[in-house]
This record gives C-alpha cells, structure tokens and sequence, in this order.
C-alpha cells in the first residue's frame, strides 16, 4: 500500500525562508570578498606606482650627486691651476719597457753625440742657484732661447715649491745626452719663466748647457697642445736622437703647451 506523505503547509513556507535566507547569507559574503581583492589589486597597483616613483627620486638624486662631485672636482682643480704643470705624468712614464729601450738605444748610438753641433763654451755655469728667498738650490743646466729672452737655470728635480723658484727637470736624459730631457716651468703673466713659451716658432734654437760647460743647440721642430693627463710628449724613445721638450699650462691651466727640440747634427 503506497504511502502519501504529506508535507505540512507552514512547513513549506519554511522551508522556502530556510532557502532565501542562505542566499543571502552567500551574497553577503561574496561581496566582502569581492571587495577585499578589489582593495588588494588597488593596493598593489598603487605600491607599485609609489615604488617606481621612489626608485626615480633615488636615482635622480644619485645622478645628482654624481655631477655635484664633479662640479667639485672640477672647482678644486680650477683652483690649483697655478701648480698643475704636470698632471699625473708619473702614472705613464715608469714603464719599465721604455727605460730598457732607451738603454738599448744609448748603446747603439753613444758615439753619434760626439758628432753634432756643440757650441764652444768656456764659462762653466754653476751647480748651485740662490734664488731671491736666500736658499740655494741644485742646477743641473742652463736654458737660452735667444728669439724669446728666456734664460733661466735648470734645477735637478720637480716641485711646486721648485716651480716657483725657476725652471725644474722633470724626468728623462741627462741635459745634452741621448734621450728625451723634459723641463717645465710655469707660465706667469708677468713673462717670468715659459710666460712667453706660447711664441715660440718652428726652427727657432733652445740652447742648453750642462755642468760641463758643453752647449747644445736643440731646434725647435713641433709645438702643440695637449690635455692634462697626456704623456706621449715625455717619451724617452728618440730613436737615438738628443731632444728637448719643454712644458708649460695655457693660461687658464686646464691644457698644456709643449715644444719639441732635437739637437742640430
């Protein structure tokens, strides 16, 4: 016998709540969560663009910094100028394959020397310089350039104090041998020293005598400018020639004048 089971009407109008009533419940927990990942995406979107933008300061301020430094460097070397004659010329010229090149070279040529043109000198000059301070200094040559009026004493070695006392030897040959002798002296306004070197021409004589009382007449064969930390000038390998660089700052310091001479044959 089959069973009618009956379902009670108030019971059906409950059942029908029960079914509304988690609908709801499932709507008002969905949009919470709907939101929370919303406001999370937004949060990330928004990090993202604040970090970028941090990142861009931090970078701006770093290339900031990076030029301020050099402005700086820039600055304290303008205010240096007066003793930059030579610019970190010894970063260059202690190549201990060039000094033995030169050895060979002055093996080679020792007697080539003997032939080319030495002025007769009897009046030896001295060894020893006493400058206007009362203090005495070592000489190790004398430098004439008859076409400028330039004569001044060579002293043996290289400082700013010396630069202001005459003209120094900076590195290479012993004054009138074979090799590369490089002297530099500042260029001051008043003419004093190389503040005329900047006329000098093509084929005019640099005369250079030693402690010997030898003299040699050097012809001025190239003149030009180079920056500060250029060493090529100092270059001892002369192929067996006697030469002479003289070097000196232009007038605002921030390049250098030279002059290349070779004794006459």
């Amino acid at each position: 016998m089959n069973q009618i089971l009956f379902v009670p009407n108030d019971y059906q109008g409950k059942n029908t709540n029960i079914t509304s009533n988690v609908r709801k419940r499932k709507r008002i927990f969905i949009l919470p969560l709907i939101l929370g990942v919303t406001v999370a995406i937004s949060s990330y979107k928004i990090y993202a663009v604040v970090s970028n933008i941090q990142e861009e300061k931090s970078n701006t301020y770093i290339q900031k910094s990076e030029e301020n430094i050099q402005y700086n460097n820039i600055e304290v070397n303008n205010t240096q100028k007066e003793n930059q004659i030579i610019v970190e010329l010894n970063n260059n010229i202690n190549n201990q394959e060039e000094q033995n090149n030169i050895k060979n070279e002055n093996n080679v040529t020792s007697t080539k020397t003997q032939s080319q043109n030495i002025t007769a000198n009897n009046t030896k000059i001295s060894s020893t310089y006493k400058a206007s301070n009362g203090k005495t200094y070592k000489v190790i040559a004398n430098l004439n350039i008859p076409s400028l009026g330039i004569e001044y004493p060579v002293l043996s070695s290289t400082s700013d104090a010396l630069l202001k006392i005459s003209l120094n030897k900076y590195w290479g040959a012993k004054p009138n041998e074979v090799g590369n002798m490089c002297i530099v002296g500042h260029n001051y306004e008043d003419s004093r020293f190389f503040g005329k070197l900047n006329k000098i021409k093509n084929g005019a004589i640099v005369k250079i005598t030693d402690l010997t009382g030898k003299t040699l007449d050097y012809e001025v064969y190239d003149t030009y400018t180079v920056g500060p930390y250029d060493t090529d000038c100092t270059s001892q390998l002369t192929k067996g020639n006697t030469e002479v660089t003289l070097i000196t700052c232009n007038k605002d310091g921030s390049k250098r004048f030279v002059v290349k001479a070779r004794a006459k044959i």
